[in-house]
């Protein structure tokens, strides 16, 4: 409806035989008001005062559809008793179970990763993630970060179109542990680690290491050109590649 008024108001001018700037500064005055203070007023004076029970339907639409996507509403609910008594015959029957309980803090590995992981100043880990494998017969809850390439860690004179956009274009590897093993030192006990990435077990073996796209991911790369593609480091030179994704 304000379009359409602020449209009329220009159409005056045209069939007016003198033309006036009137309406036409009036257009862009009334689009303003219609489309940004009324709406803002309503929020302030409306909304904001009453927000939770005004919005609850639209929540409650949004939770029940966002269940139905996932396959939520299929999953099937039971009660279940904690009670009882805790002896060491139950952790014996329950050893496997327990030790995939998480033991590790995100916040305290993912510093952990960042010091021992990163490897070079240009990788970033941007959080820890909890996923489960197969590994060695074993499912295994497991943290994980990914290695990614932040381009604007790069010293300011390599900061160039080409290496933004051409050479620098993917991160490489990740870092993985259990949920609760420890080393002697109090370390995590990395199940893949390093670059290249190091495996402890072929469960768990990266056989393409390369990362496009991620959560450090907030611009573009060109892929598939005639340049080489910063890789990954290997000691103090740098393993250069043609794009094969």
């Amino acid at each position: 409806l304000v379009l359409a008024l602020a449209g009329v108001a220009l159409l005056v001018t045209r069939v007016r035989e003198r033309f006036s700037w009137k309406p036409v500064a009036a257009a862009p005055a009334v689009w303003l008001f219609g489309l940004v203070i009324i709406p803002a007023l309503v929020d302030w004076l409306k909304v904001t005062p009453n927000e939770l029970a005004l919005e609850r339907p639209y929540l409650s639409y949004n939770i029940d559809f966002t269940r139905r996507g996932f396959g939520l509403d299929k999953a099937e609910e039971r009660e279940f008793d904690p009670t009882g008594p805790f002896t060491p015959e139950v952790v014996e029957a329950n050893e496997r179970l327990l030790s995939e309980v998480r033991l590790w803090d995100p916040n305290a590995l993912d510093q952990v990763f960042e010091q021992f992981q990163e490897i070079r100043l240009y990788y970033e880990m941007m959080g820890v993630d909890v996923d489960r494998y197969i590994v060695d017969g074993r499912y295994r809850q497991v943290m994980v970060a990914a290695r990614e390439l932040e381009t604007a860690n790069l010293p300011p004179e390599s900061r160039t179109f080409v290496n933004r956009h051409f050479k620098y274009t993917h991160g490489f590897g990740l870092a993985m542990a259990p949920v609760s093993d420890f080393q002697p030192d109090g370390l995590p006990k990395l199940l893949v680690r390093d670059i290249p990435p190091v495996a402890e077990h072929p469960d768990v073996a990266v056989t393409r290491p390369e990362i496009y796209f991620g959560e450090a991911t907030d611009d573009y790369v060109i892929a598939n050109s005639h340049a080489e593609e910063f890789d990954h480091p290997s000691g103090s030179e740098n393993v250069y590649v043609y794009y094969a994704g």
